[in-house]
């Protein structure tokens, strides 16, 4: 039993690993192209869906992609109507994740471990290497699953495991929470769905068993987003609070008709890890549908739910910057950019204020221009560490430029107001 133990916490590791070295080489190889999908979103939610999916399928993580959400939300970047379809469109996207993985390649896994080891250490090229660290992935992520496969396999001959499993079926909230405490302790639906890939696998856990597990793994990737928007603005926080909304409601309506579900799943694929991966796929697709003509009112309610919260604006404060985003640069360098450019709105007014000392000849006005000259240095300085933080993580050629051009930026802003000062 300890033999089993060690085995499925073994290669739930590796599983685990293989999807991080997965999703942060895909992150890097898409480069600027990330940003760029993620800044030309439209006030359509249809449009919101496509780019949520696109964007997920380049991190390889619906949770990610909540997560940037919430940052971008936080950092004015994005409304909240704007978010609604991108989560839909990442929950979506997540599912082609799974279908992959159940594709039972798992004596390929070896030969891509190998492959991608190749091409991440020989090749000159960024974007090569980070292809290969891709590869690389997706062998780690298959190998987890075998070992975790076969680790399992002894099970069959504990009566008490079975009946456990079974017990899944005949009482659903109980598999469903199950999962979803289990998904939300290891920040990953995927890895969940590959554990009961890997139960089908060794033919321990039948369709009606695993699917009450598939759908308390959606609810237990909200954790994630949730735990992001922790110290976070509220509107950010109502973006993970829309996350969370959106999968549990999914879930009690399609409560009542598990049997149906369950019938339809079974008719998509006589192969039962692929059953397993169409159950993920049609439970988000059909959340997606259910919901996104009714984006705007939801919206709303989310709004209704987290409702505003203006307190005074302190001009030393940063407004954007969050210290937990300094782990995703893609995120980080999105929130410094906000901030520098509040920076730059309050160079501009001191600017301003100048000329109208000339005309008004007011002395208030210098009392003000101080004020927000002490606001500048402030933030000037909690920037400055931010895009230090940023710096040493593994960026990539784009993102380095882009710190240094915002370095540059804040640093040039402060003399600036410097020279408004002394003038």
């Amino acid at each position: 039993m300890l033999q089993t133990i060690f085995g499925v916490a073994g290669g739930l590791a590796i599983f685990l690993f293989g999807m991080s070295l997965c999703s942060e080489g895909l992150q890097k190889a898409s480069g600027s192209a990330l940003k760029a999908i993620i800044h030309k979103l439209t006030s359509h939610p249809l449009m919101g869906v496509v780019v949520g999916a696109v964007v997920t399928v380049l991190i390889q993580s619906s949770s990610a992609t909540t997560v940037i959400l919430v940052g971008l939300v936080g950092a004015s970047l994005m409304t909240l109507k704007q978010s609604i379809g991108v989560i839909l469109g990442a929950d979506v996207g997540t599912t082609l994740t799974v279908q992959l993985i159940a594709f039972n390649i798992t004596a390929y896994a070896l030969l891509m471990i190998a492959v991608g080891f190749g091409v991440r250490f020989l090749a000159k090229r960024r974007r090569y290497r980070y292809i290969g660290q891709i590869i690389f992935g997706f062998g780690l992520i298959f190998f987890g699953m075998g070992i975790m496969s076969q680790s399992m396999e002894p099970l069959k001959n504990y009566p008490g495991a079975e009946a456990l499993f079974l017990s899944f079926g005949t009482n659903p909230l109980f598999g469903l929470l199950v999962a979803a405490v289990f998904t939300a302790l290891i920040q990953g639906s995927a890895a969940t769905i590959g554990i009961v890939l890997s139960l089908s696998l060794q033919g321990l856990i039948p369709l009606q068993s695993a699917i009450p597990l598939i759908l308390g793994a959606n609810i237990g990737t909200c954790a994630t987003a949730m735990l992001s928007t922790i110290g976070a603005s509220h509107e950010a926080r109502r973006v993970g609070v829309a996350h969370v909304l959106f999968k549990v409601l999914g879930v009690v309506l399609i409560l009542p008709f598990l049997g149906p579900f369950t019938n339809l799943v079974a008719a998509t694929s006589g192969s039962i890890t692929r059953q397993i991966a169409n159950a993920h796929t049609l439970f988000n697709v059909g959340i997606t549908v259910a919901f996104l003509p009714f984006s705007a009112q939801f919206a709303n309610f989310v709004q209704r739910i987290v409702p505003d919260r203006k307190g005074p604006l302190i001009l030393g404060r940063p407004q954007y910057l969050e210290r937990g985003s300094v782990e995703s640069p893609l995120l980080a360098l999105e929130q410094a950019r906000a901030e520098v450019l509040r920076v730059a709105r309050m160079v501009e007014s001191m600017v301003d204020l100048v000329g109208a000392m000339l005309i008004t000849k007011d002395e208030k006005l210098i009392a003000q221009t101080n004020e927000l000259e002490l606001g500048v240095d402030a933030l000037y300085k909690e920037i400055i560490i931010f895009l230090s933080d940023i710096s040493e993580h593994d960026l990539s050629e784009q993102q380095s430029k882009d710190n240094l051009f915002l370095i540059q930026t804040i640093n040039d802003l402060e003399h600036i107001g410097d020279v408004v000062i002394r003038m």
